[in-house]
């Protein structure tokens, strides 16, 4: 049986981020080093993903005024005008996933940190009950960063002390 909770499963020898059904991120398991779960911006880098929001938002902006003006006043509508109105939409979209609070998992790995993101908010024995099946399968430590949920795996800890 898979190990799954909210988008977040472990699958053959990797811990993987589903999205839709597909695997978005996988790390293999001899990988991970440290499990932590917190809550706070489900994106590692919210200041960053604004900040390109909004550079990509003036493109947009630009190119929404020339579709009015072309609406209005019947210009003629270059077909680069109407793939920057696509800036628009995915400025939007950065600026909201960069704003996005939710509870996530970060996986301190030997290639780097991860944060996968839980996409709905499980019930407290739904993430205990998931937390311990990594324990036995990862053992590697987990811990809790996220207020309100408390866990800690002890023995992993001393273990890698």
């Amino acid at each position: 049986m898979p190990l799954q909770c909210s988008g977040i499963a472990c699958i053959d020898e990797s811990i993987c981020e589903m999205d839709h059904g597909g695997v978005r991120v996988r790390i293999p398991i001899d990988d991970v080093r440290r499990l932590t779960l917190g809550y706070g911006f489900q994106s590692v880098h919210p200041k960053l993903q604004n900040i390109f929001g909004v550079a990509l938002l003036a493109p947009g902006a630009w190119a929404v005024f020339h579709l009015l003006h072309w609406a209005l006043f019947g210009a003629a509508l270059n077909l680069y005008e109407a793939a920057m109105l696509l800036c628009t939409f995915f400025g939007v979209a950065l600026i909201i996933t960069a704003r996005r609070r939710g509870l996530y998992l970060d996986i301190d790995s030997t290639k780097g940190t991860y944060r996968f993101a839980f996409h709905q908010t499980p019930s407290i024995h739904e993430l205990h009950a998931f937390l311990d099946s990594l324990d036995q399968h990862l053992a590697v430590p987990i811990s809790s960063a996220a207020p309100g949920i408390s866990y800690s795996n002890e023995r992993n800890e001393r273990k890698a002390a």
